[in-house]
């Protein structure tokens, strides 16, 4: 019926007419409106034909005998006039009284209209609880929906819908109370409705019956988790599917629920395909629906909700994007004033901290949370339901809010929004149990963040009540029980109370009785109660109690591989059980190592769980299986590129880096131990450095793939430059119903760490492309063609070190039985307590010997320097003996003697604390006085991959040549904020004093010409740099460490995006630039590294300091020695010689300066230099 039709009718009640007249009427606008709003979701012009048909019954006779049928008509239209967005309640409460007042006359009179009636009056009934969640409405709608299936005739053509719509609302009840005989029930008759459909030959009626019945099928489901209900719903949706018409009105949403069975079926059988059917059914559904359909953003959801499932299982961050996305463009279609805005908001907010939960973002939800907050006041007063549903998703918004920022503000925001909702509805709604728990995990989250015992008190406090206020039959009973219980475990493990764990203990075991064997929670809690009695053990020692927690375990392990329930509980189960396993029979071990096997290898599941397993796997393997361990190691290695990715943010990737800082060290111990050098090596390579190698891995060349591809080639290009534009934020924030973009439309670097992933994984697919960018094994035939490399690994197990040269096929394993992790570390703490000493951590501190005053802005301290050289001689030796001896022996070095001949080449790669010590400067420090020096050229490398990317094209005899070089020189003589550095105006005088007389040119940047955006500008267009001035180490950010300038300070992450090409030398005469974070021992995370990364072939760069007097003589001899070696070769200046020419420079000052009485243990331990063939450069300096 269209609008002029609808008018006339309403213009025929309005000018008054028969009795007859007006049944014929109200009829018609009855089923007009209904039909409009089934096609449209429009309630248009139903205000008018209310008013007209109210004023009609008005004048009726009471006993008129189609008064019955015009009150039903009225109070279809008032029901109609209530739906959203109007849902004034006063509309709804008419509707059912103009409906109750019809049943009365249709009972009186025994109309044959009573069961359409009751019918109708089910539905206005309906429409009330759903609005106001007032049981009352839902329970006298079933008992009336009864009445209206006992009354109608079973030739009645509508038998089927009124059957149909008692299941439905036996369903509703299902989804409040959680009762299975009500699951029951609403399945049974919906099949019985859908069967007598069938007979009536309406294929479309009768899809969405059977529609519905999957529906209540899953409902069912979520009462127990019992398999049998899950498969049942995947066959009902498989038949809906069969029978719909393709162009069935509703084939998206039964698209759509049939996704949400394959869901619940991915979470019975644990199969990862089901997962993948479902994001196909749920991506055809919202493709099937129109912009602007009612329910787009249900839809929306749906997807959202299995690609947010998908991402906890794989740890694809595309996932979760893209479930953000849905979650986004469904809070944004759903109208303001719906009671669905919360939920939407809520909905983002949980993406979103899964998200940040892997890359370290932060999150914002600001604008989110307002309009939740705006739709709050508007929906004040209106259904109780919805309201408290709003301020309940509002509140679990706050606490994921929380979980991620961790903002004390949004915990006080949670209690008085759950508070709130709690005081808004009576005391006996169903609604309250759940409102309780969720306030006791506001106070839960507030007590694991500070431990404030009131807290917990609190939590359990709230847990009993809602244990109380959740009726007996309730299937979320045993739920609220368990919570309960882990409360009072936790409180135990607090305050020792042992009567907490006992009322835990009886809990668990009195919920395990009474539950259903086929229970889907059955394992996860025998777990809790394994927990429960490992509690009492770690209290007590009790053996019994650890036997039970055993005995529990494997009995939860037992029920998961029945069940096949994700959530991951098997590797829960197998990671929480060898905890305790270590301290059993060798037995048990090995069936650990089969658990931890398990979690590992699984190709789904949380990373840092799998690689937390096979670490575990590795480690306890190695006692009675070392090959078994060398695969979990193995394993390991593997998921490190998972556990550390471009796409968390640096803070996140520096966190994760420090929870595995030991990992390839111990791979490779246990690899030196079964004799497999190689496979020691290679792990040694891929699990260090790896900040450096995935900024490397974005300048890899694409020509090739250019020829095949240049499309994927240009993205490729693209993606590498705005990720190393970004290199990484030390922090992010990600917006919740905002775009996802920056304010200047630019992807964050996680969006394009999520995309750089994807192309590289299109890349792999190429032909000859499938390990681009992939690990690869070293080739020693890489390697520079003079010189030895050698890598040294410390490990608690054992020490060794691998020598490499590019003519030998393997590596030379070098056993150092002297060497231990425990020595390195008291040789470390004796160097530092040395420097300490002497106060050679801080260049210019001699100068305050002089001082006449203390600057007390600063904290500057008078210095007095106290006798060390005595201490450092003696932790060099050490060094000599252990470590450097024993390796010049095996590679031959030792055998040339100590001539007045060019040294050999070598470059050291210390692992773990030994990286913070002097190899260069080892010896023996007696009458004989050999060291190092005597018989190698010292160079220092992160890792091999950095060597040979700085490898330089041979010319002649091996020399290197630059011409047209030319040098900035940055010097700080007096920095605001700092002490002074004198010796800077030396050593810049000495520089170019050296350099006027070569073919190189200079540009200095002094005092406040030195600002940060003048010496950036200026990078690029020179081939070298010299930096004298202050530095420092931001151990929680490393690349926000960098240089002290004028006016701030010039950062390393702003070095790195340089990415100079043709960049030759830095060198830095700064503190403590080769000195990196201890926690990221691995990392190489210094100054000295970054400038490697930005593109300079050599770096000089400094341990801690030198005294300022003597930094100006050696840079003067740096530059003088890698100017004649330049010219001996033919060459110009540049970073080939650097290794070398650093190497004569120190010997020339520390025989000057020991010809003035200065021992040369306070010059040699503080230069170093590493370089490659002739040569890349770390070149370690220590100068200050």
């Amino acid at each position: 019926m269209n609008v002029p039709e609808i008018d006339a009718w309403i213009q025929v009640i309005a000018t008054g007419s028969t009795s007859e007249g007006l049944s014929v009427a109200f009829t018609s606008l009855e089923t007009a409106f209904e039909k409009k709003y089934e096609l449209t979701k429009s309630t248009s012009g139903v205000q008018d034909a209310v008013d007209a048909m109210q004023n009609a019954v008005a004048v009726i006779p009471r006993d008129d005998r189609n008064l019955p049928t015009l009150l039903k008509a009225l109070g279809v239209c008032q029901r109609i006039k209530f739906i959203a967005p109007s849902n004034h309640l006063p509309d709804i409460v008419a509707s059912i009284s103009n409906h109750r007042s019809a049943q009365n006359i249709a009972e009186a009179n025994a109309s044959p209209d009573l069961p359409e009636i009751l019918h109708s009056m089910t539905l206005s009934l309906w429409k009330a609880y759903e609005f106001t969640r007032e049981m009352g409405y839902l329970e006298e709608a079933i008992e009336l929906a009864g009445k209206s299936v006992e009354c109608t005739l079973d030739d009645h053509p509508n038998v089927h819908v009124h059957i149909y719509n008692l299941g439905r609302l036996f369903d509703a009840r299902l989804t409040a109370r959680q009762s299975f005989e009500d699951g029951e029930q609403a399945t049974s008759l919906i099949l019985r409705a859908a069967n007598l459909a069938g007979e009536k030959g309406d294929p479309y009626l009768v899809a969405d019956m059977i529609d519905t019945l999957g529906f209540a099928m899953l409902n069912k489901y979520s009462t127990r988790l019992e398999r049998a209900d899950a498969s049942e719903a995947i066959f009902i949706y498989k038949t809906a599917l069969e029978v719909a018409p393709d162009d069935h009105p509703n084939l998206a949403g039964i698209l759509q629920n049939s996704g949400r069975a394959m869901t619940v079926s991915f979470y019975t059988d644990e199969d990862p395909v089901k997962l993948d059917e479902a994001l196909t059914f749920l991506r055809r559904s919202v493709e099937l629906t129109k912009e602007g359909h009612y329910d787009l953003p249900r839809r929306l959801h749906g997807l959202g909700v299995v690609l947010r499932i998908k991402f906890c299982d794989t740890q694809n961050l595309s996932l979760i994007q893209e479930a953000i996305s849905c979650f986004d463009k469904a809070f944004q279609l759903e109208p303001r004033g719906s009671g669905k805005i919360g939920m939407r908001a809520l909905e983002v907010a949980e993406a979103i901290a899964l998200r940040c939960g892997v890359t370290g973002e932060m999150m914002d939800l600001e604008e989110a949370i307002s309009l939740v907050k705006e739709d709050i006041d508007v929906m004040e007063g209106r259904g109780q339901g919805e309201f408290v549903q709003v301020l309940e998703d509002l509140g679990r918004t706050f606490i994921q809010r929380f979980k991620v920022n961790h903002h004390s503000k949004d915990i006080v925001e949670a209690i008085a929004t759950f508070e709130r909702a709690i005081r808004s509805i009576p005391s006996g709604s169903y609604l309250i149990p759940s409102l309780l728990n969720n306030l006791g995990t506001v106070y839960e989250e507030r007590y694991a963040a500070d431990n404030h015992l009131p807290d917990l008190d609190t939590v359990i406090a709230l847990r009993r009540k809602a244990v109380t206020a959740t009726p007996k039959d309730h299937s979320r009973l045993p739920w609220c029980l368990i919570s309960l219980s882990i409360s009072l475990l936790k409180r135990y493990r607090t305050v020792s109370a042992f009567k907490d764990v006992e009322e835990a203990i009886q809990i668990q075991q009195e919920v395990l009785q009474k539950v259903s064997k086929d229970h889907g929670m059955l394992g996860c809690w025998n777990m809790e109660l394994a927990y429960s009695f490992l509690a009492i053990y770690g209290k007590t020692g009790s053996w019994d109690a650890l036997d039970k927690a055993l005995e529990l375990m494997r009995k939860s392990f037992s029920f998961v591989l029945d069940t096949g329930l994700v959530d991951i509980p098997g590797r829960s189960t197998a990671l929480g059980m060898m905890s305790t396993v270590m301290r059993s029979s060798q037995e048990e071990v090995r069936k650990a190592v089969g658990y931890y096997k398990e979690a590992a290898v699984a190709l789904y599941g949380n990373t840092p769980s799998r690689l937390q397993a096979a670490q575990k796997w590795a480690e306890h393997a190695r006692t009675f299986d070392i090959h078994s361990s060398l695969e979990g190691y193995g394993r390991a290695i593997e998921l490190i590129s998972e556990f550390v990715g471009l796409e968390q943010t640096r803070s996140r990737r520096h966190d994760n880096i420090a929870q595995i800082s030991n990992l390839s060290r111990a791979a490779a111990a246990t690899a030196l131990e079964a004799g497999d050098a190689g496979k020691a090596l290679n792990w040694l390579e891929r699990g260090r450095c790896l900040v450096w190698s995935q900024l490397n891995s974005l300048r890899t060349p694409v020509d090739e793939l250019r020829h095949q591809d240049p499309s994927l080639a240009d993205q490729v290009v693209a993606l590498s430059k705005g990720l190393e534009e970004s290199s990484g934020q030390a922090s992010g924030m990600i917006n919740g119903g905002l775009s996802q973009q920056n304010p200047h439309g630019a992807a964050s670097s996680v969006d394009l760490a999520i995309q750089w992933k994807e192309v590289i994984a299109r890349v792999r697919q190429k032909p000859g492309f499938g390990d681009f960018l992939g690990a690869k094994p070293i080739d020693m035939r890489e390697l520079p063609a003079c010189g030895t490399v050698v890598i040294i690994n410390v490990h608690e197990t054992r020490c060794d070190a691998l020598a490499l040269q590019s003519s030998w096929a393997n590596p030379l394993h070098v056993p150092l039985p002297h060497l231990s992790l425990e020595k390195t570390r008291k040789m470390v703490d004796h160097l530092r307590e040395s420097q300490r000493k002497g106060s050679v951590r801080i260049r210019g501190a001699e100068e305050l010997e002089e001082a006449d005053a203390i600057d007390d802005e600063r904290g500057v301290q008078r210095y007095r320097k106290k006798p060390h050289n005595h201490d450092l001689a003696s932790g060099l030796r050490d060094l000599w003996n252990w470590v450097v001896h024993p390796i010049l022996g095996a590679i031959g070095y030792m055998d040339q003697g100590r001539s007045e001949r060019r040294p050999s080449r070598i470059w050291w790669c210390p692992t773990g604390p030994l990286a913070s010590l002097p190899l260069h400067a080892a010896g023996t420090y007696d009458g004989d006085h050999t060291t190092t020096r005597d018989f190698a050229i010292s160079s220092y490398i992160p890792n091999i991959a950095t060597l040979l990317k700085k490898t330089y094209p041979e010319k002649k005899d091996g020399a290197l040549t630059k011409d047209g070089a030319n040098i900035l020189i940055v010097s700080q003589p007096a920095t605001p904020g700092h002490c002074r550095l004198p010796g800077v105006l030396r050593e810049v005088a000495a520089i170019q004093e050296i350099t006027q007389a070569s073919t190189c040119t200079t540009l200095h940047l002094e005092g406040d010409k030195a600002t940060v955006k003048t010496a950036l500008d200026s990078v690029p267009s020179h081939t070298s740099i010299h930096l004298a001035c202050h530095a420092s180490q931001h151990l929680e950010e490393p690349l926000e460490s960098g240089f002290a300038l004028h006016d701030g300070k010039l950062k390393l992450s702003d070095i790195i995006r340089e990415n100079m090409q043709d960049a030759e030398l830095a060198f830095l005469s700064a503190c403590q630039t080769s000195t990196g974070d201890e926690k990221l021992s691995e990392e190489a995370m210094h100054l000295a590294a970054g400038m490697l990364a930005a593109g300079y072939k050599g770096v000089v760069a400094t341990m801690w300091s030198i005294k300022d007097q003597y930094a100006p003589q050696v840079a003067k001899d740096f530059y003088r020695e890698l100017v004649r070696l330049g010219t001996e070769e033919n060459g110009g200046f540049g970073a080939g010689r650097a290794a070398e020419a650093l190497h004569y420079a120190v010997d020339g000052s520390t025989r000057e300066h020991k010809d003035q009485g200065v021992e040369g243990t306070e010059l040699w331990p503080t230069i170093v230099a590493a370089n490659p063939p002739q040569s890349y450069l770390q070149t370690n300096v220590v100068l200050r």
